[in-house]
């Protein structure tokens, strides 16, 4: 049996989804965890700042629900799960609807779990046809035509700002690089903090040691903070004894990098508020993502029946007639059809 749970940004507000947005190494280790049990044969586990999500492949039971997320969960079994995770895949349950970067999300997490030996056959066939099937529709619909993601929106907003200087605190990460990027387009002065080099972010990004973040920040119109840091990286007391406060304070980081405090003292938007941003944006993307939504329900069903079928090699049965039929009959039969052939013949 396929079980998922999620936690989102849908059922959780940032401050509970933090505690449960664990770093590479209480990934491995939570999913080593599960995987310990002798009921649970796989488990594959997203972890981002907008959903921590965990798929199981159990033999017999349920797993039970970790206390701690009983009230934010979602839960989702066999044909359920797979379509969740073809939405996720092609960013129908994103925030930014059809966004691009979930995708790569989703198969990093396939290859962290299949190299950390955690996958087993329900497990790959979920995430590897989840990840073929959303480069699919996004080639396909219309679903991707206006790309939109939390880097643009937060270029868009400081650039909304018309500001002179913008400090991306840990511009050298994914997040931190890509909005340093795309503000440094629009012709506006960035620096940033981090280890990479000029090469890597252009010579528009002015590349700062962390530790002079407060004095950049007292001549920046614009603070942008995308780190990993379990702490935060600009705190209420620092920015009250600036001799100048910035105008606008940007948090993209999930645990966040920004004391909400500072909120009392200047604009601050926190990775939550960017859904307000998104919106403007969805109008454009609806009727694909109603195609979409289509095309998951159909496809799910059609990656159950692979599985359906690897469950019922797996356990060492064959039919009395050529495997070809076999196939074929996956191919023509509706999901519960092709359910009840395999169920009669393992009592052959």
């Amino acid at each position: 049996m396929l079980y998922s749970w999620t936690v989102s940004y849908k059922t959780a507000p940032v401050e509970v989804r933090e505690r449960f947005s664990p770093d590479a190494h209480d990934a491995y280790g939570f999913l080593e965890r599960l995987t310990d049990n002798p009921q649970i044969d796989g488990a594959a586990g997203i972890f981002t700042c907008n959903r921590s999500e965990v798929y199981i492949s159990c033999r017999t039971h349920r797993p039970p629900t970790p206390p701690a997320l009983a009230p934010y969960i979602r839960r989702y079994s066999e044909e359920g799960a797979v379509r969740h995770l073809f939405r996720v895949a092609a960013g129908l349950d994103s925030a930014v609807l059809g966004e691009d970067e979930i995708l790569r999300q989703v198969k990093e997490a396939f290859e962290f779990s299949h190299k950390a030996g955690f996958c087993d056959r329900d497990i790959n066939i979920l995430f590897r046809e989840a990840s073929a099937w959303a480069k699919e529709v996004k080639t396909n619909t219309r679903l991707s035509d206006s790309p939109v993601s939390s880097a643009t929106i937060a270029a868009n907003l400081a650039d909304a700002e018309k500001p002179q200087l913008v400090l991306v605190i840990g511009a050298s990460g994914r997040i931190g690089s890509a909005a340093a990027k795309n503000i440094a387009a629009k012709g506006i002065a960035v620096s940033g903090t981090g280890t990479s080099s000029h090469r890597l972010l252009g010579t528009a990004v002015e590349m700062v040691d962390y530790r002079q973040r407060f004095s950049v920040m007292e001549k920046a119109d614009v603070v942008i903070s995308a780190t990993k840091s379990p702490h935060y990286t600009v705190t209420f007391d620092a920015v009250k004894k600036l001799g100048r406060i910035p105008r606008l304070f940007i948090d993209m980081a999930v645990p966040r990098d920004i004391d909400p405090e500072v909120g009392k003292i200047s604009r601050l938007i926190d990775i939550d508020e960017f859904r307000t941003e998104i919106g403007r944006n969805e109008d454009l993307r609806r009727a694909a993502a109603e195609d979409a939504e289509e095309r998951a329900e159909v496809s799910a069903g059609e990656t159950m029946k692979k599985i359906e079928l690897s469950r019922y090699l797996a356990g060492g049965y064959r039919p009395p007639f050529d495997m070809k039929i076999l196939y074929e009959l996956r191919d023509k039969a509706d999901l519960e059809e092709f359910r009840s052939t395999l169920s009669a013949l393992r009592r052959l």
